[in-house]
């Protein structure tokens, strides 16, 4: 893991110009203020993963699969059959065509279209929560004046879907769905990490990413200069993959004191 950084915050450095911006730029006054404020704090920018980071993935494809065996009984299929198909399929490790294997076990295969399946699935009102520990966790940083942000990858109506029903956007300052520019951009693309740094108007050492896939969360900010920590949790569908290099944390109490809350 990136690290070994002091804290930064003398006279010279909150008051350094950013390259190519105005020292009237909102976003620098904004980043000035800011580093006044919580300058015995680490890092002036957290910045979330949500998917089996902030909310558990598993979660979302369970009330995915019940909004999918649902809409299926207007086609005669016993939802709750339906359901057990998808779920037994998933807990057994069936990616990618679950949708298909269902329509054959029902006898629905030709009657129902895919795309109508995905359109239910990533369409459907999640039920999904935030565990108490990181919701306090995010309601402490906070308090505490520290900028938040989420950077997440998927499709765009499932994300924006996923992050309504946990009121995302009151918890956190900015969220990037990287799916608004393409799949090609879904991390470990670097755009969404320069554009939390242009957003807030700081430097790389100035933020660190909480994730928990080392396959594709930390190549891009820990090769930016970013710090990164991964939160490793019951139930996520890559707890088991060892991540190098990465220093993990267990919990939100474990993670609230490595962030070193001022």
């Amino acid at each position: 893991m990136a690290g070994g950084r002091g804290v930064r915050g003398g006279p010279a450095e909150q008051t350094r110009r950013l390259p190519g911006r105005p020292l009237h730029d909102p976003l620098p006054l904004r980043t000035l203020r800011h580093r006044t404020s919580v300058v015995s704090f680490r890092w002036p920018v957290v910045v979330w993963d949500l998917d089996d980071t902030l909310i558990l993935e598993r979660d979302y494809v369970r009330s995915g699969f019940e909004a999918v065996a649902g809409r299926l009984e207007a086609y005669g299929a016993d939802p709750q059959v339906a359901f057990s198909t998808l779920w037994d399929g998933f807990l057994a490790g069936t990616r990618g065509d679950a949708f298909d294997r269902l329509l054959t076990s029902l006898g629905l295969a030709g009657a129902v279209p895919i795309e109508t399946l995905v359109e239910w699935y990533r369409s459907h009102q999640p039920k999904i929560r935030i565990e108490d520990g990181l919701l306090r966790l995010l309601g402490e940083l906070r308090r505490a004046g520290i900028s938040q942000a989420v950077i997440t990858d998927g499709a765009l109506t499932g994300q924006r879907a996923k992050a309504a029903a946990v009121g995302l956007a009151d918890l956190v300052d900015h969220i990037v769905f990287t799916d608004v520019w393409g799949r090609g951009f879904w991390k470990p693309h670097p755009r969404a990490f320069a554009e939390v740094e242009e957003r807030f108007g700081v430097q790389p050492e100035d933020c660190i990413y909480i994730g928990d896939n080392p396959a594709k969360d930390f190549l891009a900010p820990l090769a930016r200069g970013w710090d990164a920590v991964r939160l490793v949790r019951d139930g996520q569908l890559h707890a088991a993959v060892a991540s190098p290099g990465v220093q993990s944390v267990k919990d939100a109490g474990a993670l609230a004191r490595f962030l070193q809350l001022p």
